[in-house]
């Protein structure tokens, strides 16, 4: 789980500092990335080959990614995704990959929660909250998730996006 960040070393001790616009999800050869817009509060979502630090960030003196699995997840996040719970509101668009809000499911039950409705950019959590999501989005009746399972496989069980 990469985040884009940078090294501020006007504090003291100098230290990383995460800039969670942008978070890539991947194994190093193909990432998915969740990008935050800051208009309008969706999560912008897609495949992509490589990772990229944001634009307003290349001016920095140290731009770099944070690897946040391990404080995240409690380990390396798994490498293979079970699902993809995409949290759906007024302003989201499955056509044109715009949700607000994901969840994460890794295997072996391990979940990850990216919030696009965050002053910072994306908001990370856990399973804690899903709750918060589920209460926020869906209780109200305008909102809605859709399950994406990953990856898609056939019945002899290969992977369709390696055809």
């Amino acid at each position: 789980m990469l985040v884009p960040g940078f090294l501020d070393s006007d504090r003291q001790p100098a230290s990383v500092v995460g800039y969670p616009t942008k978070i890539y999800l991947g194994d190093g050869t193909r990432f998915i990335e969740f990008r935050a817009d800051g208009y309008s509060g969706q999560l912008v979502f897609g495949n992509v080959a490589d990772v990229d630090l944001p634009e307003e960030m290349l001016d920095e003196l140290s731009p770099m990614f944070v690897d946040l699995g391990w404080m995240v997840l409690g380990e390396p996040i798994p490498r293979r995704l079970e699902s993809i719970s995409l949290y759906l509101d007024d302003a989201s668009d499955l056509l044109r990959n715009r949700a607000r809000a994901a969840v994460v499911l890794f295997a072996g039950g391990r979940v990850l929660v990216l919030d696009a409705l965050s002053t910072l950019g994306i908001d990370i959590g856990g399973a804690e909250s899903v709750r918060d999501l589920d209460r926020e989005i869906l209780q109200d009746g305008r909102g809605s998730r859709v399950v994406v399972h990953c990856p898609a496989r056939t019945r002899d069980d290969r992977d369709l996006r390696r055809r």
